[in-house]
């Protein structure tokens, strides 16, 4: 054996020898680290067990940034070791959820529970009147089922590119450039099965184990059960009825940090019905393009306005994923048609995520899409919908409530003006006894337990029904 082939074996074993020597540290430390989150489930379980007890809530996102907060601020490391860190402490704070019993879904359970419970009455031949779930009366167009129709009767049912048919693509994005002056192309738009996939989608693809999500309440509570699911974090922010429901900009400074990876902005808002000013997006726009931030802008009732309405795609941020879809607008909520628009390295990402779940959105439903943007129909539904608001404005009038009228979407939130009221357990005897079916406060948020939210893109005459008993409802109570 040559001296250099001896020379290159000798390397060798002290190679292998550093590395089992690697090893059996990384065994140690692995042991020593799996004793001390064995320490500290048990305490999550104690603490559990007295939260319980106290009938405290689970959550509590406040507590979860602040031990982050202290983590990142005591050890001293590079932005790769930040990154390994919080996405391990993300794990760790959703187990802590999940052994304490608290559940993604926790806080629209009671909603969904509700309307489950309205859907059940209807089965045993009850008339219920929903004031709870955003289905518009109106839809779906008569040209959305005609093109339905034509579609299956031509056999168009075989798959389309994950992102969705060229036509239909090419119809939204000149729709979107010519009404908001853009330019965007057809590879800056992916069709999704609804508008809750594309945000499903948008913060699955971007949000790692441990990174945050500042999120407006009151809040659709998909936005936040969507992120624990992603094991990401929330950053809570409540803004107020008595503040005209406006976002507090140096809130958002606060809340935001060097694991916080995106800012969603339900524009109008479901439930309150505000539209953000100009000042609140070039503010949130801004400070997002500061720190590098994705902005996840849900514009589902954007068409539904009822004042001058400005989309956040107009900022030209580049890191902008924008949602919308055919189910507000057109009443086609079991169509299951949106769509998502943003630079193409997201809609790639979200494109993939289709490609490797549902494939694409049936191309007879794309059909349809098509059909209603070459209608009228979105300025009927909105008069439509300025009808109800003014009706239930005036339903309204002297009761014991107080709210911000809606200047877009299908709904009021309404704050009820008597003592101890809890929304939850009004709801279910609303339901229970004048079979009228109403969301909770609680499902947008844990501080709006004197909150109602209701409806109002139903019939007319179900609408006047619905709101006679509710407030008949609230002024049977005694403070």
């Amino acid at each position: 054996m040559s001296s250099k082939t001896k020379g290159e074996k000798l390397n060798l074993n002290r190679s292998y020898a550093e590395i089992k020597k690697r090893r059996q540290e990384i065994d140690d430390v692995t042991l020593s680290t799996a004793a001390l989150l064995l320490k500290r489930l048990k305490l999550v379980e104690e603490v559990g067990k007295l939260k319980k007890e106290r009938n405290l809530p689970v959550l509590d996102v406040k507590r979860e940034n602040e031990l982050i907060k202290g983590v990142l601020e005591k050890l001293e490391m590079s932005r790769k070791e930040k990154e390994y860190i919080l996405t391990v402490l993300g794990i760790v704070i959703n187990e802590s959820r999940r052994i304490q019993g608290f559940k993604a879904e926790e806080r629209s359970k009671a909603f969904y529970n509700l309307f489950i419970k309205a859907k059940e009455l209807e089965t045993l031949g009850k008339k219920v009147v929903h004031l709870e779930v955003g289905e518009p009366c109106y839809g779906p167009p008569e040209e959305a089922i005609n093109a339905l129709k034509d579609s299956l009767t031509k056999k168009n049912m075989s798959y389309s590119s994950p992102t969705g048919l060229e036509e239909v693509k090419k119809a939204i994005i000149e729709k979107v450039n010519e009404e908001n002056s853009l330019d965007f192309a057809n590879e800056n738009i992916v069709l999704t099965p609804g508008g809750k996939f594309g945000i499903y989608a948008s913060i699955t693809t971007n949000i790692k184990p441990g990174e945050k999500v500042i999120i407006f309440n009151p809040s659709w509570p998909v936005y936040g059960s969507l992120t624990m699911k992603a094991k990401g974090l929330i950053g809570e922010i409540n803004t107020e009825l008595e503040k005209g429901w406006r976002i507090d900009s140096e809130k958002l400074k606060e809340e935001i940090d060097e694991n916080t990876k995106m800012i969603i902005i339900n524009n109008p808002c479901n439930p309150t019905g505000k539209i953000y000013g100009e000042k609140e997006l070039e503010e949130i726009v801004q400070l997002a393009e500061e720190k590098k931030l994705l902005v996840l802008a849900d514009e589902t009732y954007s068409k539904l306005t009822f004042k001058p309405f400005k989309t956040v795609l107009e900022y030209n941020y580049e890191n902008t994923i924008y949602v919308d879809s055919f189910s507000k607008t057109y009443g086609m909520t079991g169509f299951r048609l949106g769509y998502a628009i943003g630079k193409k390295e997201i809609i790639d990402k979200i494109s993939s995520l289709i490609s490797l779940t549902v494939t694409c959105v049936p191309p007879f439903i794309q059909k349809a899409g098509l059909a209603v943007l070459e209608t009228e129909k979105e300025k009927k539904y909105k008069e439509f919908m300025k009808g109800n608001v003014s009706l239930t404005d005036k339903l309204l009038k002297n009761q014991p409530v107080k709210y911000m009228k809606p200047e877009g979407g299908l709904y009021f939130f309404i704050k009820v003006l008597k003592d101890k009221f809890n929304s939850l357990d009004f709801a279910e005897k609303l339901l229970e006894k004048k079979r009228v079916a109403v969301a909770p406060g609680t499902a947008f948020g844990q501080k709006y337990t004197e909150f109602i939210r209701i409806n109002v893109s139903t019939r007319k005459e179900d609408l006047f029904l619905g709101l006679k008993e509710f407030c008949e409802a609230l002024n049977s109570i005694t403070n």
